[in-house]
């Protein structure tokens, strides 16, 4: 009987003995792993340190810049053609020969390719802000703008009674000869909206005048500036030149006419 219990007791003691060694073993196993990871840990926890520090970075940068309130993060026109953007086309100063128009269509109308990536963006943002503008026109031949000179030239002596002498001076003011009038550029575009006939008293029409500069896009021949564009305020033609152009422009409370001569005068 004590024999039994002795040997029983050996068993029980052996077994203790290797869950002892076995747990020990583990143990080691598991700080023998960790030793292992800590080099993995501490180099995420640098990566991560260096993100946080680089998007930390940007946001001050960011900060730091100064930016117009509404305008776009894209002030850069996608066009490098400059000099095409600041064509003037005016009664004193037509369009040249050499002067070539790159056509393409959007909705259903003529515009040089160079307005047509922002002019997509602004009808976009326009519909956003629940504005229904309508593209009545966009490029118009010399051929098709002197027809309606002629017509106008003819009106003014039927209706109203003038010399030929003085409808043609007059309807240079309202309807230019053929390359008189910016719509020969192919770089302007006339909207209006349901309310046409009274577009400058509608949402779309405060909505163009408010936001068209971000795009790149001014008034071509706003009021008040009569003077220096030789042309009647129109409220329907915009005209693109690009927008960081559109942004001084519209810092400097210009016509795109006082515009040129401005830059002109400062080379």
């Amino acid at each position: 009987m004590s024999r039994k219990r002795t040997v029983s007791g050996n068993r029980k003691a052996a077994n203790n003995r290797y869950r002892s060694f076995s747990s020990k073993s583990e143990n080691a196993a598991v700080l023998h792993s960790a030793v292992y990871m800590i080099p993995v840990f501490m180099a995420i926890m640098i990566i991560a340190v260096l993100l946080a520090a680089f998007n930390e970075l940007n946001t001050l940068t960011d900060r730091d810049t100064p930016q117009e309130e509404g305008q776009p993060s894209q002030t850069v026109s996608s066009t490098d053609d400059s000099e095409k953007l600041m064509t003037l086309i005016a009664p004193y100063s037509p369009l040249q020969s050499g002067y070539k128009q790159n056509l393409t269509t959007y909705r259903g109308i003529e515009v040089d390719k160079a307005i047509l990536s922002d002019l997509k963006q602004m009808t976009a943002a326009s519909q956003e802000d629940g504005m229904e503008l309508l593209l009545d026109s966009g490029y118009v031949s010399a051929a098709e703008q002197n027809e309606l000179y002629v017509a106008e030239v003819k009106r003014l002596m039927e209706e109203e009674g003038y010399s030929r002498e003085d409808a043609e001076v007059n309807a240079e003011y309202a309807a230019p000869q053929g390359n008189h009038y910016d719509t020969q550029s192919g770089l302007s575009v006339s909207f209006s909206s349901e309310d046409s006939i009274y577009f400058e008293y509608t949402d779309e029409y405060l909505w163009l005048v408010n936001n068209s500069y971000k795009y790149g896009f001014i008034l071509r021949y706003p009021s008040g500036k009569e003077s220096f564009t030789g042309i009647e305020y129109n409220p329907h033609l915009f005209r693109y030149i690009g927008r960081d152009n559109a942004l001084k422009l519209r810092k400097l409370d210009m016509c795109l006419d006082e515009y040129i001569k401005y830059t002109e005068e400062r080379k």
